[in-house]
This record gives C-alpha cells, structure tokens and sequence, in this order.
C-alpha cells in the first residue's frame, strides 16, 4: 500500500524513518544526529545556525591533529558557500589540494549552484577563504548576507516540510510500487513526474525572470549611478572652469590695475619733473632779471654820481676864476646852478655853498 501524503509527512517527522533510509545502506547508531541526515539525504545545505553549530572547536581539535600528523604537507578547510546568501557548511575539515576537486563534485551535489572555497588550517580564519580561481570569499557581494537577511528562496533543496519535498518522496515511494507492477502506482508516477517537472521549469523560469528583473534592475541603478556620477563631474568640471575663469579674470584685472597705477605714477613724476622744470626756469629768468636790474640801478647811480661830480666841478672851476680882491663875488645864474642836482650829495671842501640868497661865499672859503 502507497503511503498518502500526510502519512508521508508524519515519516518525515520520524527520526527512526531516516535512521533507516540512510544512503548507503547502514542505518545510523543511537548518537547520530537524525535530523543533520535527513537533510544531508536531501542533499540540501544545513541552516546557518546548525552549520555553525557542526562547525565547533572540537572540529578545529581535530582538524589540528589531523594537520600535524601529515608530515608538515600543508592542509586546508574546504566549505560549500551557497552563492544567493553566502552561507556556508563544511566538506573538509583537514585536506589536500589534490582533493579540491573531489570536494568542489560533493558541493555541488549537496547544494547545486554552490561553490568550493578553502583556507589553510590551521593558520587561516573564515574571512581568508577563497575559491579555487583565488577570489575572496569577503569580495562576494552576498558575504555574511545570510546573517542579517533571510530569502526564502534561498536554499539548496527543498526543505523536507514543503511540498515539493513531500512530492519527491512521494515519487520514491511510486517508483517502489511501480517496480512491484502496480499500474495505478505506475499512472500516478507518470501524471505526478510530469508535474513535478512542470512546477521545476515554472520555477526554473520564474527564477530566470526574477534574476533577469534583478538585473535590469541592478543595471537602471548602475546606469543611473553613472548619470549622476556624470553629472556630478560635470558640475565639477564647470565649477572648476568657472574656478579658473574668475582666477584668471581676476589676475587680469590685478594686472591692469597695476598697470594704471603705474601709468598714473609715471604721469604724475613727469608733471612732477615738468613742473619743477617750470619753476626753475622761472626762477632763473626771474633772478637774471633781477640781476639786470640791479646793474642798469647800479649804472645810473654811477652815472648820477659822475655827472653830479661834473657838475661840482664845473661850477667851483667857474667860481674861483671870477674871484678878485676887489670884485664882488659872482653868482652863476640861476639857470646853470639849477641844472645841477644839490640834493645828490653835499659839495666837497673848500668849495663855497651856493644856496644863499645873498651870494656871499662861505667862510670856509676865505
């Protein structure tokens, strides 16, 4: 008899169900961890919780002295990363690089699409890990995302609670029926295959559309990124040529005021040396012509001086020829004697004074 789905679901439930079914053929003792099996059966990725759990220091003990009893050959950890998340499980905790392959082969069939990174151990830490073609595990753009985010439809396999998981089970246990040549088994294989494949190409297209949004999505904001970045190098590059256009206006109109400036300073000595030019001329034609006038005064006293000279002379010559014991004395007429200045300088000695009224000759002159 065919288990119904809620019958299969309460197996699923039951940790003996798995001890049983194990692959391989060997039932697992009391102290294995059932649940840890179902989901290595699967063939889907431990929960981030419960891979750091499996991945405890007891397990770096081991790793360690598995290490050291390889004759100092370098060892290495490899884990499975699942890409949509970046979590991880381990599939080795203590090997060699000649069995990275082996490994990468056993990642993907745990978890299709997952990837093998390693590090060396000991001696290397969780954020050392690299993949095979030496890319960081910390330059994946999904890092440690599976520590702060949850996607549901993030996982490796289907979860056993879920339906498609139930449906899968439901498959093998057809497939057991058909085998024992049950035709109803064998009709509902067919109808349940075939719609299994159609809910996997369904989901495989939705996936492909969900990513193909995603990235026309991530390629809207690059571009936009880069239209802003665009433009935002533009407003510099304007902003810097506005820069150097002031920068250059402004030393232009440096230079000019100083060129005005020394122009005006130029200007103003050479007014400066004009008019001091001026005034030194002035001041020598102003001084010549007090030198000239001072000479024509000096002339004309002197000749002055001469003629009044003269004039004395003249007049005592003709005084003392008319002079006699007997005769009166001579007085030159009035004419002559007023051609003659008397107020130019007093007459010499001996010379009789002629402003008398009378005429009469000075007693000096006796």
């Amino acid at each position: 008899m065919i288990p119904t789905n809620d019958e299969w679901t309460e197996k699923l439930k039951d940790p003996a169900f798995w001890a049983r079914n194990k692959v391989g053929g060997k039932a697992s003792s009391a102290s294995s961890k059932p649940v840890t099996s179902a989901r290595s059966n699967l063939g889907g990725a431990l929960p981030a919780s419960d891979s750091r759990k499996s991945w405890s220091k007891s397990d770096d003990a081991k790793s360690s002295e598995a290490s050291s009893d390889d004759n100092g050959d370098e060892t290495f950890r490899t884990v499975c990363v699942r890409l949509c998340d970046g979590s991880f499980f381990p599939i080795s905790f203590s090997t060699e690089r000649d069995n990275f392959e082996a490994d990468a082969a056993k990642c993907e069939a745990t978890c299709p699409g997952a990837r093998l990174f390693f590090h060396r151990n000991p001696g290397a830490e969780v954020d050392d890990l690299e993949d095979m073609n030496g890319q960081p595990y910390k330059k994946l753009k999904t890092a440690y995302l599976f520590r702060t985010n949850y996607e549901p439809s993030c996982k490796c396999r289907p979860h056993p609670w879920e339906e498609a998981a139930r449906a899968q089970h439901r498959v093998y246990a057809l497939e057991a029926a058909t085998a024992k040549g049950d035709r109803v088994a064998a009709t509902e294989l067919t109808t349940l295959t075939a719609s299994i494949k159609k809910a996997e190409a369904d989901a495989a297209a939705e996936k492909k559309r969900v990513e193909a949004e995603r990235a026309a999505t991530a390629k809207r904001l690059a571009d936009e990124q880069k239209r802003m970045a665009d433009a935002k190098r533009r407003e510099a590059d304007a902003l810097k040529a506005t820069k150097a256009a002031d920068e250059k206006a402004a030393r232009a109109a440096k230079a000019e005021a100083e060129r005005a400036a020394r122009a005006a300073k130029a200007d103003q000595e050479k007014a400066a040396k004009v008019a001091k030019a001026e005034a030194d001329k002035a001041a020598r034609a102003a001084k010549a012509e007090q030198d000239r006038a001072a000479k024509a005064a000096k002339a004309d006293d002197k000749a002055r001086a001469s003629k009044q000279a003269a004039a004395v002379a003249s007049g005592a010559t003709a005084i003392k020829g008319n002079t006699g014991p007997d005769s009166a004395p001579a007085v030159s007429e009035p004419k002559a004697l007023s051609a003659v200045p008397l107020a130019a300088s007093a007459p010499p000695q001996g010379v009789m004074s002629l402003g008398g009224p009378s005429g009469q000759r000075s007693p000096q002159s006796r």
